[in-house]
């Protein structure tokens, strides 16, 4: 088996050395031939001189540059151009999503299109501030509701899935509602998905980029969006019939 592991990454350095190398002894100690994608939105702390110093020290580590901060969909597009294996795998670069789970997630892709850490199955949690912990439930809970997702961590964005479904489904949204949109269109489309339990953790090094109160209110408004968007793509389709 063969896979790349995309991570987006703005001013990781105090993560990024040790999370590539984690990740790769897993993989490597389960059999797993794999690469990390690192991609890089110019990060002042140097989080991007560090990947190339990784890449060179070792070819299983590739870097894409880019000049600004444009988005996290935008990011997963251009790892998964980058990388050299058909299995894709999305987390986070600041230890929140452990790699100890992902030949698990991978393993999942022989019985479903996508697989989900997720921290709201049975096994599953969240470590950290308790009001955070409330929060994020609540938003997620209810964004996945109105959306009718049959899932019950739908804003976790730590996934594995095959290249040309990640590409099918061409996600637009810029940040952490990316999940939101990725697996309400894979639902639309008939795919299916299963839950990994995971424990999540608030990242030990370096600063938070998430503000919840505004991510929410984001993962909010993209859940109605989406489906004023299919309501508005059904309408049509009946008055074309």
């Amino acid at each position: 088996m063969k896979i790349s592991v995309i991570l987006p990454t703005y001013n990781e350095s105090e993560n990024i050395t040790a999370l590539s190398q984690e990740l790769l002894t897993v993989l490597k100690s389960q059999g797993i031939t794999g690469e990390v994608v690192i991609v890089d939105d110019n990060s002042p702390d140097g989080t991007g001189n560090i990947a190339d110093a990784l890449s060179e020290r070792d070819n299983r580590v590739k870097v894409v540059h880019r000049p600004a901060k444009l988005g996290l969909a935008t990011a997963i597009d251009e790892g998964s151009k980058a990388a050299s294996h058909e299995i894709i795998v999305t987390m986070d670069s600041d230890f929140s999503h452990p790699p100890r789970i992902v030949p698990e997630l991978v393993s999942a892709l022989d019985e479903v299109d996508i697989s989900i850490g997720s921290r709201y199955v049975k096994g599953g949690s969240m470590e950290g501030p308790i009001h955070k912990i409330i929060l994020s439930r609540m938003m997620t809970t209810f964004a996945g509701w109105l959306l009718g997702l049959n899932v019950k961590d739908c804003t976790g964005g730590f996934h594995a899935l095959r290249k040309n479904l990640l590409q099918e489904l061409e996600v637009k949204s810029k940040g952490g509602e990316y999940d939101l949109e990725l697996l309400y269109k894979a639902k639309e489309r008939g795919y299916t998905m299963k839950e990994i339990p995971f424990t999540y953790k608030y990242r030990e090094k370096g600063e938070s980029k998430t503000n919840l109160l505004k991510g929410g209110t984001i993962y909010l408004l993209t859940a109605m969006r989406l489906v004023l968007e299919s309501s508005s793509e059904t309408t049509s389709d009946t008055y074309k019939e």
